[in-house]
């Protein structure tokens, strides 16, 4: 018996001996970190590395946003899947330890989710998820730079300080505070964790970029030039102190002015400027607009000024339609002194009041208000065919009565 036990024990020997102990899991790698997709569908294979060599574990795959792609993992290795247009993060975790892969959908053609790595400086931005992973580190975040994206929605009004979920935003233009924007890398972004907010200071900046004034500013885009820090508690870029806003080109838009940084190719020709006044008509760059003005050393002065458009060709239409938004005070009613001027042959130099015909205003100001309003929609058809149409806003005032006069946003198409 002894001998058969000792044969049972000898047998077994190599069996204990060749069982070796579990590798414990002390980090976690995904191949590749980061991986753009161009087209909805689109697919891609990641692998994990655990470390050390030969350590094994049970590793879970997840998406932070399944709205821009999704993830079917089979232990070491997951496969990616491009629902939308926008970032994620896919990470693989193995107990305490995890990875993470930056995932980006946009379309190849440029459009909506056209993504340029910049470097911060004018030519070159920083896009919105760039901005976004300066949050994510422990590095102080960059100040003195530029940042880009397009303007997709505002803050709610209300007292709120915070920004904690999409209940807090308005991805439009109505409900929101004039003093933020918020950009994104694509104009369809409709989830705020996507999104930086732009803090707007007072003046030049907020007036021209803000939504709550500028309707027509949603899904432009913008560049700031301020420091990345947080702002509403999420990341943000504030302390800025310069911006350029794009213009989308359209094809029908004959003239486009809205005197957001200047006068946008207008002259002034003074055809009466006593000397007591350095001017009448003028760019106030603190309200992005044209403004007109007599009055000065406590009293009105007998004054006539001219803001004259560049030539408006509209030799190739057969329609066409003048409108601007306008704001006064200071002013009787009715207001006859402010009034539209059209000609085909001004060039430049001094006023031929025969050389130009006056267009009524639809909607004219009424008295007392420094509120914009739609001037409404004035007819150029008559005009169509002349390649050397200009629109002139003529201001005159006397010693009794002057005001002052705001104009912004002129189109012709």
């Amino acid at each position: 018996m002894k001998l058969k036990h000792l044969f049972y024990a000898i047998a077994t020997l190599p069996l204990l001996f060749s069982c070796e102990p579990e590798v414990a899991v002390t980090g976690i790698a995904i191949d590749p970190s980061s991986v753009t997709l161009t087209e909805i569908g689109q697919e891609q294979t990641l692998t994990v590395t655990l470390a050390p060599e030969g350590a094994k574990g049970d590793v879970i795959w997840e998406s932070s946003n399944t709205a821009v792609v999704t993830v079917e993992g089979s232990g070491l290795t997951a496969v990616i899947t491009a629902v939308g247009k926008g970032t994620a993060k896919i990470t693989a975790s193995v107990g305490i330890f995890s990875g993470e892969c930056n995932v980006v959908v946009k379309d190849e053609e440029g459009g909506n989710g056209e993504l340029d790595e910049g470097n911060g400086s004018k030519d070159a931005p920083y896009n919105v998820t760039q901005v976004l992973g300066f949050f994510e580190g422990s590095a102080s975040l960059p100040k003195g730079v530029w940042a880009t994206g397009y303007i997709v929605g505002g803050v709610k009004t209300g007292d709120k300080g915070t920004i904690e979920s999409n209940d807090d935003i308005v991805f439009g233009t109505e409900g929101i505070r004039a003093t933020a924007v918020l950009i994104a890398d694509s104009k369809d972004v409709t989830e705020f964790t996507q999104c930086v907010i732009v803090n707007l200071p007072t003046g030049a900046i907020r007036s021209a970029i803000n939504l709550a004034d500028n309707a027509g500013n949603l899904h432009k885009k913008v560049s700031v030039f301020g420091n990345v820090a947080r702002y509403f508690a999420v990341p943000g870029v504030r302390d800025l102190t310069d911006f350029v806003l794009d213009k989308e080109v359209d094809p029908n838009v004959l003239l486009d002015a809205s005197f957001a940084t200047g006068q946008d190719g207008f002259s002034i020709v003074n055809v009466l400027l006593p000397t007591e006044l350095e001017r009448v008509w003028y760019h106030n760059a603190q309200y992005t607009q044209m403004a007109a003005g007599s009055f000065a050393n406590n009293r009105n002065y007998k004054s006539e000024a001219w803001l004259i458009s560049p030539a408006i060709n509209l030799s190739n239409v057969t329609n066409a339609t003048l409108s601007f938004q306008h704001a006064g005070k200071q002013f009787g009613a009715p207001v006859t002194n402010l009034t539209i001027q059209v000609s085909t042959t001004y060039t430049t130099g001094a006023i031929n009041a025969a050389d130009w015909t006056e267009i009524a205003i639809p909607n004219h100001l009424e008295g007392e208000t420094n509120t914009f309003k739609s001037a409404g929609d004035m007819d150029l058809t008559p005009y169509c065919g002349q390649s050397n149409v200009r629109v002139a806003f003529k201001y005159t005032s006397t010693d009794e009565s002057g005001g002052n006069w705001y104009v912004k946003n002129v189109t012709v198409k």
